[in-house]
């Protein structure tokens, strides 16, 4: 099969290194695997056409200073970015399609990418996200922006043939809102063939016992949630260190590692922020620390979860928000409420009662839960997808 992705993330471009961008690179690489031909259209900042690690990949320009000066002078109100982008999408996958016919494109979710689907080929649309839960658990008010955007949205997710998502949780709330099905379809997982860089680990954290955090430090989250829950867990336990490592977003205009410290107060010397991290600095830092702490808000199935479980990590997370989904507290991780510091901090006492024979064999089924995820297996499911949206277009057709 001749498969376009269209997503507005992947990781030929710079500013593009989030879940979304991993799961589009995984997932072409298990299709190819498969012998099929994935075709890679993205948002860029070019227009250009290359290969990467054997992959077609279309860069599409769509930014232009006109539309970010209406942005301006509409105080970005409206989201014409997310219009433009679709459109810009869209005209490439018609272009393309003229030299050779697609069998199915696979849309991402996320910024309304599908907006403006124009070929009349079978198209599934991969659910990254949802903008309502987003601005639910973010804490601010919602504007017309957000209004808009939650519309255009449900309109893209109209110009799909079949939706699927990782989660059930997101799937469930999809089908919901619009009164569609929604497959459950998990992300694929392997750890990536890069060789270990010791050097940050050693610098900052060897031969301390920490909880880690990775990912957005922000509050969707649940950073703030941690922070409350942490003061008594490091004063209850004076060897303890927790160490966060990503980009981080301002909470109540303070960095969001400042406002870790500020929480924690006299044990703030044992709160280490990292900064963002490769891959090759980021494994050692994973494998080396007691369990990995990710008490969201809201997620879908979050690659970090995954990363941790497959590192034979003990992960401390939220029930409610997808996590529950490959835990199963006290066999293969420990789940917690959410925007519950006490539970939390419940969560993180059990775990440090658990000895290390305890979290080695937690952390080893943990392990085996994400072998489920191996790119051949799940690859082969999406395929199944893809051959169940064309069935339903010919019947359509019909």
């Amino acid at each position: 099969m001749r498969i376009a992705l269209i997503t507005s993330e992947y990781v030929t471009e710079s500013s593009c290194d989030g879940g979304l961008a991993g799961y589009i690179a995984r997932i072409v690489r298990a299709l190819r695997e498969l012998g099929h031909a994935p075709v890679v259209v993205v948002a860029s900042d070019r227009n250009e056409r290359l290969l990467h690690d054997g992959i077609e990949v279309h860069r599409v320009q769509v930014n232009q200073p006109i539309i970010r000066r209406i942005e301006w002078w509409t105080r970005h109100r409206i989201p014409l970015g997310w219009l433009w982008q679709s459109w810009m999408l869209n005209r490439a996958v018609r272009r393309l399609e003229a030299a050779r016919p697609f069998d199915v494109l696979h849309y991402s979710s996320y910024m309304a990418v599908a907006l403006f689907r124009r070929s009349r080929a079978p198209a599934v649309i991969r659910l990254s996200s949802l903008q309502r839960m987003l601005h639910e658990a973010n804490e601010k008010p919602r504007r017309l922006r957000e209004y808009i955007a939650e519309k255009l949205e449900r309109w893209a997710l109209q110009r799909g043939d079949l939706l699927f998502a990782p989660s059930k949780l997101l799937a469930d709330r999809v089908a919901a809102l619009t009164g569609r099905d929604v497959r459950v379809l998990e992300s694929p997982w392997m750890l990536p063939a890069t060789a270990p860089d010791y050097g940050l680990y050693q610098q900052h954290l060897a031969g301390k016992d920490y909880l880690l955090y990775f990912g957005t430090l922000n509050v969707l989250k649940g950073l703030p949630t941690l922070a409350k829950a942490l003061p008594l867990i490091l004063e209850e336990s004076p060897d303890l260190h927790f160490v966060a490592v990503g980009k981080q977003l301002d909470y109540r205009g303070t960095p969001m590692s400042d406002y870790l410290r500020e929480c924690v107060g006299s044990h703030a010397d044992r709160v280490h922020y990292l900064g963002k991290q490769g891959r090759s600095s980021l494994d050692p830092v994973i494998e080396h620390a007691r369990a990995v702490v990710l008490p969201s808000r809201v997620d879908n199935l979050p690659n970090a979860c995954i990363e941790a479980m497959a590192h034979g990590k003990v992960v401390v997370a939220t029930d409610g928000a997808s996590f529950e989904q490959l835990i199963n507290d006290g066999e293969t991780g420990l789940l917690c409420r959410i925007d519950d510091p006490d539970d939390l901090r419940d969560a993180l006492r059990r775990l440090l009662k658990l000895t290390q024979e305890e979290r080695q064999a937690m952390g080893e089924r943990a392990r085996l839960r994400i072998k489920q995820l191996q790119p051949d297996i799940v690859g082969s499911q999406l395929v199944s997808l893809y051959r169940e949206a064309c069935k339903t277009c010919a019947v359509e057709k019909i």
